[in-house]
């Protein structure tokens, strides 16, 4: 009497009504079965005991681990890192649903993998099928998918910001960890950081960091635990430990890349350089102010250029330039010469050269070109600010006006002496008076006559 082989077992030709022995692991025996290895377990799926009579086998593969056919535990191999299985079941080593298939339902079976009864000689045409899983993170349930191998598998791949070693459940198995590492799409473990260069990116997760520069990452305040990519450090900056800062007031950085806080060196002298310089002569120490050292950090630089003075932008001495002659005159902090104002002189400092301060002319002197002259003999100086030798006019009648007079009447001329004309220089005024006339003082001819108030 011939009888079916029992499903999980197998017969050999010689001996069609016994059975032989249990199916092998990783393998399923469905009813007339001839050899222990009559059928693999399914992609996905795995049989770690003897005798299975299924397309199930045993159950489906672990989450973060896949099974190829025949697979014989839920473990048979890891996800690789940078990928995840977030699912049971998944078929290949793209740990994703998210496969092809050509699908043999005539052979095997549609659905969950149930047993067509059809023995291993069975003939069916193969069609190709577009069928696909969902992506991992949709859900989708290895149940739902064709009891056997995929064509192929979109892969897996764990979320930037996060890494994936081997065995990964997640996209998000582990934050990357820090500022000085980083982690793209698909990492298997971080990236350190290169030195001179800073990490960017990350999603949520970790605590919060205020990074400061300048460009799009100016003041913005981004995760440190889940850096996604690496950026070299621009000019004007520092990197370290992927953390970019400015260069220290005082220094620059004129390359990309720098790892240090001395940055490129120094501002030159006459220079200042403020937080994030690219060059050691950024700024101008500003006129009438001076750069005696390198280093300097602020507009203020070493201070300001000395009275008697003068200084243009970039001066590197407190005594830079001389002030120039009596025409000029510097007060401290000048950036240039100041030319004295008309009816003024100039005054102080060891010597013409170097002037510091202006004063306006008195009364009795005139002044031009910054210097002080006395009004001439023969002329006054009534009020101050004169400017030319002319002063305020000439000495009146019977009068005489010696260098420096401030009044038309300075000096009567003396008794004896008469004083015809304006302008009369000396005593000796116009000449002695008429013989046997008497001529007292101011007298305006020879005869001893006065002007009784007049100016004439």
């Amino acid at each position: 009497v011939n009888a079916e082989v029992a499903a999980g077992l197998h017969a050999t030709n010689d001996v069609a009504h016994h059975c032989s022995g249990f199916c092998d692991e990783g393998f399923w025996c469905g009813e007339g079965s001839t050899s222990p290895q009559q059928n693999p377990c399914p992609a996905g799926r795995y049989g770690d005991v003897e005798g299975i009579g299924t397309p199930k086998c045993s159950g489906l593969c672990a989450p973060g681990h896949w099974c190829g056919p025949n697979s014989t535990s839920a473990f048979q191999a890891k996800c690789l890192g940078g990928s995840y299985g977030n699912v049971s079941g998944l078929p290949t080593e793209a740990c994703s649903l998210d496969c092809v298939y050509d699908d043999h339902r005539g052979l095997l079976g549609v659905g969950d993998g149930g047993d067509s009864g059809a023995a291993s000689g069975a003939t069916t045409s193969a069609r190709p099928s577009t069928r696909t899983g969902g992506a991992p993170d949709e859900g989708t349930s290895a149940a739902d998918l064709p009891p056997i191998a995929p064509l192929s598998c979109k892969p897996s791949v764990c979320h930037e910001g996060y890494y994936c070693p081997e065995g990964s459940i997640t996209g998000r198995q582990r934050e990357c960890g820090g500022t000085d590492r980083y982690c793209p799409w698909g990492s298997a473990e971080p990236t350190p950081v290169k030195e001179g260069w800073y990490t960017i990116g990350g999603g949520t997760g970790g605590g919060l960091q205020g990074i400061q520069g300048d460009g799009d990452f100016a003041f913005v305040a981004q995760p440190t635990q889940t850096r996604t990519n690496e950026v070299e450090c621009p000019i004007g900056h520092f990197c370290v430990k992927g953390i970019k800062k400015p260069c220290p007031a005082g220094s620059f950085g004129a390359a990309t890349g720098l790892s240090s806080k001395q940055c490129s060196g120094l501002a030159a002298k006459g220079h200042y350089t403020p937080e994030g310089s690219h060059s050691a002569t950024q700024l101008k120490c500003p006129a009438g102010r001076y750069g005696a050292k390198e280093g300097l950090k602020s507009i203020g630089c070493s201070g300001r250029i000395e009275q008697g003075y003068w200084g243009g932008e970039a001066s590197t001495s407190p005594t830079e330039n001389e002030c120039g002659g009596d025409g000029y005159y510097c007060p401290p902090g000048s950036g240039s010469p100041i030319k004295v104002k008309p009816g003024h002189y100039s005054v102080g400092g060891a010597n013409a050269t170097v002037r510091p301060k202006q004063a306006p002319c008195e009364p009795g002197v005139y002044c031009t070109e910054g210097v002080r002259y006395d009004c001439p003999a023969g002329t006054y100086g009534k009020s101050a600010r004169l400017q030319t030798p002319a002063c305020s006019g000439q000495a009146y009648r019977g009068h005489y006006t010696p260098p420096g007079s401030v009044s038309p009447t300075e000096v009567p001329c003396p008794a004896g002496r008469f004083g015809a004309t304006k302008g009369l220089a000396n005593s000796a005024c116009s000449g002695a008076c008429a013989r046997s006339y008497e001529c007292l003082e101011g007298s305006v001819d020879q005869y001893g006559r006065k002007v009784v108030g007049g100016t004439s």
